[in-house]
């Protein structure tokens, strides 16, 4: 039996009342809607009523108000879309920044496991830095050995996070900034970058995602360090990371902390640098005390590995920025330079307290900024972009987020691996 016809003749309505002719309902003067034909078990008939009512009753307003907003209202309107704008974008960006926080944590807990992956392989750490005798343009100097080029821990590094494919073409009997078959260039012009490159130098100005924090304001940065002409020293450009190998405590720690108790030398962290020319060699093939994770007898879980210095190599100090200008030529009042930037640089490590000065920045660090976010300055502390603090890495792959007010005794003891202290961040 077919079903009986449900809709009402169009012809029966009056003009006004007629909507649409697929779907009209019937209006009466108070707005409301007196019926409706469409069934609300059929397919989308749940918004086709909700659209064909709004229609309705928007019709009906518009005829009760032919001339539509008064400019009262429409200010009204404004002002409360503004004020609801103003309440959700800080909860908006308060969650992009969590969301970031939590990505760079992400990257912080991936690179203790590749320092696990390579001591377990290797039988030993890889070193807080490579060097040997000084960094002029000589490739390899006499009794040193093959590959203790300069570097930093990241081309060692890398290799165990799946960036083998590119670190393939590292040479590590090269320094990190030269060519393999051109001549390293001195001099130059701040800013625009030397070419052709090739090697070394071609390899390190590649940026990696896993070594950047995305709170940084100016991520994808080149360190461009020009020395003076009378140096005799290269150009050293490549690309900067946000991360450093905390080397445990430097010699101005003490002075720096203001604390009474604290030994004047240097103290190591987890991991130290490797040396390897003639009578100057320290922890080299010949005379080391092998890097280890056997050796942080303050435990894992309390024991810094790495950190935040974000920003380099740009000057950043509680919140403002001085941009990046390494050109060190004699004169150069300008000069400003967060030392250490590039993620392939010697420099690159530091101990807590290493240094008391800045690199060529013509204004002292003030005292008061050796804290959690002072300054991102190499040999002070730890910097980072996030709101209330920075994020660092145990030895064991956790990572802590350390608040501003963070004791600055208690950051020094976890940047120890053999302090004896009993001492944590819970």
């Amino acid at each position: 039996m077919p079903f009986p016809n449900r809709h009402p003749n169009p012809s029966d309505l009056p003009a006004d009342e007629f909507l649409l002719s697929d779907g009209a309902e019937r209006v009466d003067a108070d707005d409301s809607v007196e019926d409706t034909w469409i069934d609300s078990d059929e397919d989308g008939s749940a918004v086709e009523h909700a659209m064909l009512t709004m229609h309705a009753r928007l019709r009906g307003w518009l005829s009760d108000n032919p001339n539509g907003f008064t400019l009262v209202e429409l200010l009204v309107v404004i002002a409360i879309i503004a004020t609801l704008i103003g309440l959700l974008l800080p909860a908006v960006q308060s969650a992009r920044e969590s969301a970031r926080r939590s990505s760079c944590a992400n990257n912080l807990r991936q690179l203790p496991l590749a320092f696990q992956n390579y001591e377990s392989a290797r039988k030993v750490l890889p070193p807080l830095m490579r060097r040997y005798g000084d960094d002029k343009l000589t490739p390899q100097a006499a009794g040193c050995e093959p590959t203790m080029a300069f570097r930093s821990w990241s081309a060692d590094v890398l290799p165990y996070l799946e960036e083998t494919a590119v670190m393939s073409g590292y040479d590590l009997s090269n320094n990190w900034w030269s060519n393999a078959t051109i001549a390293n260039p001195q001099g130059g012009t701040a800013n625009v970058l030397d070419t052709p490159v090739d090697g070394n130098r071609a390899l390190v100005r590649t940026q990696f995602p896993v070594l950047q924090c995305p709170s940084t304001p100016v991520p994808n940065r080149i360190q461009d360090k020009i020395e003076t002409a009378a140096s005799n020293k290269p150009r050293k450009t490549g690309a900067c990371g946000d991360y450093f190998l905390v080397a445990g405590t430097g010699t101005n720690f003490k002075n720096l902390s203001a604390l009474s108790d604290w030994p004047t030398f240097a103290l190591p962290g987890a991991t130290e640098q490797w040396s390897g020319c003639d009578n100057s060699k320290v922890n080299s093939a010949v005379n080391r005390p092998r890097n280890s994770l056997a050796k942080i007898t303050d435990g894992l879980s309390k024991t810094i590995l790495l950190a935040e210095c974000a920003g380099r190599e740009d000057v950043w100090r509680a919140g403002q920025r001085t941009p990046a200008n390494a050109d060190n030529t004699s004169g150069n009042t300008a000069c400003a330079r967060a030392q250490g930037g590039a993620w392939a640089t010697n420099d690159n490590p530091h101990g807590f307290g290493e240094k008391n000065r800045e690199w060529c920045f013509q204004t002292p660090i003030p005292p008061e900024l050796f804290r959690v976010n002072g300054s991102n300055e190499s040999g002070w502390l730890m910097y980072a972009f996030h709101t209330g603090g920075a994020n660092i890495a145990m030895c064991d792959g956790s990572v802590r987020f350390v608040g501003e007010d963070t004791s600055v005794q208690v950051l020094g003891q976890l940047a120890t691996r053999a302090g004896g202290e009993a001492v944590s961040l819970d």
